[in-house]
């Protein structure tokens, strides 16, 4: 019997550069709701991979992010990602 293939939902953040570590071990900090990965470090482009049945509790932590630092911008997946490729 084959196990029930999962989808990972996704949030991209645009975050300055210099602050990408922080965001970066921020989020993951936040033990089995994410991970993080940096997509294009020269663009801030940064993606959020939400743990199945986290995205309230992540989208929580976002918006009390983008709250505090409004540098930080939520932005759509960039062109030509293909979801769940590294």
């Amino acid at each position: 019997m084959r196990a029930k293939a999962v989808t990972t939902a996704r949030r991209y953040l645009w975050v300055p550069r210099a602050w990408q570590v922080d965001v970066h071990y921020l989020l993951e900090g936040l033990e089995g709701l994410s991970l993080v990965r940096t997509l294009e470090s020269r663009l801030g482009l940064m993606e959020v991979m939400l743990s199945p049945g986290q995205e309230a509790a992540i989208d929580e932590a976002l918006e009390k992010l983008l709250a505090l630092y409004p540098e930080i911008k939520k932005c759509a997946p960039p062109k030509g990602l293909v979801a769940g490729q590294p």
